[in-house]
């Protein structure tokens, strides 16, 4: 089955080139060249992911941050029972 698409895959790469110059074309001006719309399609197309990419980053940087936060909570938690148990220790009986 991987060889039979293999073997389609420069065909599906065309099709699908195709339908993005198409796309492009609809997209641009009708009298604007080939190479033109490829370039301006190519830009677009890459402004597209670069935005995929950054909230993609910016997504794993919060998900980072609010990590670290429940680790420093958490820390801090376990550092207060402690100093609690110390005081407790500490202190005369009563």
């Amino acid at each position: 089955m991987l060889d039979f698409i293999g073997k389609l895959e420069p065909l599906l790469r065309f099709l699908v080139n195709s339908l993005i110059a198409f796309v492009l074309q609809k997209k641009f001006s009708q009298q604007e060249s080939v190479p033109t719309i490829l370039v301006k399609g190519s830009f677009l197309i890459r402004n597209v992911i670069l935005k995929e990419v950054r909230q993609l980053e910016l997504s794993r940087l919060l998900t980072a941050l609010s990590d670290q936060a429940k680790l420093e909570t958490e820390y801090v938690q376990q550092w207060k029972r402690e100093s609690d148990q110390i005081a407790l220790r500490c202190a005369p009986n009563q």
